[in-house]
């Protein structure tokens, strides 16, 4: 599984592999190199994938859409481009080795309405003991 998490990556960790769970934040195509935003609880970091790295990891990458949960891992390299820079980071991971999609978009979806109604129905039953218990102050 996961060896580290985005916020604890900086400049020393360059050259390093390392494994990395998330959810795709963004992911942008810009013609032959797809650049994915992976944020986990502690920030963001951005992953390069070109068509170098393997014919099946890049149509992978094509795959992917927002809020899809996946664990990569790679090499860690350091930022030139300072106007692509997320969160001040100066590093991302290139010379990618993997890809796993840990959870599709629908699963998540479906477990978040899921979790959205029992919150709902928790929701309505402490607002009605609520007002049961005011109503009974008001009676005193």
């Amino acid at each position: 599984m996961r060896n580290t998490i985005c916020e604890e990556l900086n400049n020393s960790d360059i050259g390093k592999l390392v494994n990395l769970c998330g959810w795709v934040d963004r992911r942008r195509d810009h013609g032959g190199v797809i650049f994915i935003d992976l944020r986990d609880h502690s920030g963001f970091l951005q992953i390069t994938i070109n068509p170098d790295d393997g014919a099946s990891l890049f149509k992978q990458a094509e795959t992917l859409r927002n809020e899809t949960v996946i664990m990569v891992s790679g090499i860690i390299n350091e930022k030139t481009d300072s106007k692509f820079k997320l969160d001040d980071l100066d590093c991302k991971i290139e010379d990618l080795d993997n890809i796993e999609i840990l959870d599709l978009i629908e699963k998540t979806k479906q477990k978040m309405k899921k979790h959205a109604q029992n919150f709902q129905f928790e929701e309505a039953a402490l607002l009605r003991d609520q007002i049961i218990k005011l109503n009974e102050t008001i009676k005193k």
